[in-house]
């Protein structure tokens, strides 16, 4: 990788790629030249293939010496690296950057399954005594069935113990009245 060539203002020109202004509101962005360096900058223009900033004059030297760099831009980062560097005489410095690659972390989208996790819990532990009683009496009346009762030799058991609760029924309601 070579070092990015220092023209005057007047030599600077355009590459054949569109560049497009940024409004003052949102062009502010952030260099992250290691964990403890950073600094401010202003983004002036977007292209396809990079960015121009304008930066503080004190840079130059990590702007030279560098090749790549974070850029921080509109909540996104890229990795960049510096390729051309004016003077604007001002104590400022003009920099184009061609963007190497695009690092911005992706959102995490948030899912909804803690939620219908915790509804199919509430459900089931409220569904699940009468399930169990339908289950039993379904499993009781196939039982009790004259043909299939019957070939088990279920049918004759469980008519006694409808006789039994019939009876004791009886006497519970003679004694009441």
């Amino acid at each position: 990788m070579s070092l990015p060539s220092i023209v005057s203002t007047s030599q600077a020109e355009g590459t054949g790629f569109y560049r497009f202004p940024v409004a003052a509101s949102e062009s502010s962005g952030r260099m992250i030249w290691s964990r403890r360096k950073a600094t401010a900058v202003i983004v002036s223009e977007v292209a396809i293939n990079g960015f121009s900033v304008v930066v503080s004059a004190e840079w130059e030297d990590l702007l030279t010496a560098r090749n790549l760099t974070l850029l921080e831009f509109q909540g996104a980062s890229f990795e960049v690296i510096p390729e051309q560097v004016t003077h604007l005489g001002d104590g400022r410095l003009l920099v184009r950057l061609a963007t190497e690659r695009d690092v911005t972390q992706p959102t995490r989208i948030r899912s909804s399954r803690w939620l219908s996790k915790r509804l199919l819990n509430q459900f089931e532990s409220i569904m699940a005594l009468p399930l169990f009683a339908t289950l039993l009496i379904a499993s009781l009346m196939m039982l009790a069935l004259p043909g299939f009762g019957e070939s088990l030799g279920t049918a004759s058991l469980f008519e006694s113990i409808l006789d039994w609760v019939q009876q004791s029924f009886n006497q519970f309601s003679e004694s009441l009245f």
